[in-house]
């Protein structure tokens, strides 16, 4: 049984919004009136089950808000340093820092297109060009050694 979910994975609600749609990076934008309430109470729900919360999903201000809130460290199983590349789904300084002092961790994601900002990046690409070395030691510089680790998606990467 899984101990941990993810806010947001397809679609914008009252939960939380989504950071990007799919591969093509494009907010999914419905006129959907998020509920910093709900969202709070599902994230300390979590937190008394025992629960992580996963944010790899998930759009800046809903990473904040999870974040500012929960009462246990959160985990974005699948995202990189926004600095070293400008995806949605990594996390900016800012989040890392916030992160760090919360005790949470960032699992580096091998997915080309968010460690090389290519499109037309793959696995090879992403093998010779050192990028997830890159993105593992931003993250560590940020937000430490403790707070970095390597991870996929739920379902594996798409070569």
């Amino acid at each position: 049984m899984s101990k941990f979910t993810s806010l947001r994975r397809r679609l914008d609600s009252k939960l939380g919004t989504l950071g990007y749609y799919a591969e093509q990076e494009q907010p999914l934008r419905a006129p959907v009136d998020v509920s910093p309430k709900v969202s709070r109470s599902i994230v300390l729900e979590m937190n008394r089950l025992g629960m992580m919360v996963d944010l790899s999903h998930v759009s800046v201000p809903t990473m904040l808000d999870a974040m500012g809130v929960s009462k246990a460290p959160v985990i974005f199983s699948h995202s990189s340093a926004h600095a070293l590349c400008n995806s949605s789904r990594n996390v900016p300084d800012h989040a890392l820092q916030l992160l760090a002092k919360s005790g949470g961790i960032v699992m580096v994601s091998f997915y080309p297109h968010f460690i090389s900002c290519g499109e037309k990046s793959t696995l090879a690409d992403v093998a010779v060009g050192f990028y997830v070395s890159a993105h593992i030691n931003h993250v560590r510089k940020v937000a430490g050694i403790d707070h970095v680790g390597i991870g996929a998606g739920y379902d594996g990467i798409n070569l």
